[in-house]
């Protein structure tokens, strides 16, 4: 299925915003990312949706259906620490708290469900040809140690998207707004003042 046409026009235009992306994950309802976005009005085209090919792709697969096995094996608990290695901060490693909210999310979910969420990015349309065409304010976040969406690929759309800014969270990964809940709402509330 293709992308939607872009830009995205289910609010009035003048208000228009895409967020592309901040989150693989929610942040808790008490952070202050959270807030933040929830008074911003949002569309969100995943990162991934810049195609992986060749090389990249197979890897990609080929990391994804390791994990799925080790969901289906030893669970999605199990799963979640292994692939929390790649998702934060190495430094953050140690956070007792913030690894357990993530393995918390993890394990809500079951591996058939996590089989379909694999399925849907594997077969994912490349959408970079689409990002020419978005003609509204754009925001890009990136936590800088991102290893499974990483930086360069938020640079390259950056480079194809309009008038984009693109902001880097420092000393995060992939789920920089559990891991820097204030600097993610910093960068949010100021693209969104500012744009």
């Amino acid at each position: 299925m293709p992308w939607p046409t872009l830009p995205c026009k289910t609010r009035p235009s003048d208000s228009s915003r895409w967020v592309i992306p901040w989150a693989a994950a929610s942040p808790s309802r008490s952070s202050d990312a959270h807030r933040s976005v929830s008074r911003a009005w949002r569309c969100w085209i995943p990162a991934s949706a810049v195609g992986s090919a060749g090389e990249a792709g197979q890897r990609e697969r080929e990391n994804r259906h390791a994990l799925l096995a080790k969901a289906r094996q030893d669970g999605m608990r199990a799963m979640g620490g292994t692939w929390l290695q790649g998702m934060v901060h190495p430094e953050r490693l140690d956070d007792e708290t913030l690894v357990e909210a993530i393995l918390a999310m993890i394990e809500r979910k079951d591996p058939d469900t996590f089989a379909a969420q694999i399925d849907a990015l594997l077969a994912r349309p490349d959408a970079t040809e689409q990002l020419a065409g978005i003609a509204c304010p754009t925001l890009l976040l990136c936590g800088r140690q991102d290893a499974w969406s990483p930086l360069e690929r938020h640079e390259e759309m950056a480079g194809l998207i309009p008038g984009s800014r693109l902001e880097v969270i420092e000393e995060a990964g992939h789920m920089s707004p559990m891991e820097r809940p204030a600097a993610v709402a910093r960068a949010l509330d100021h693209w969104r003042n500012h744009a």
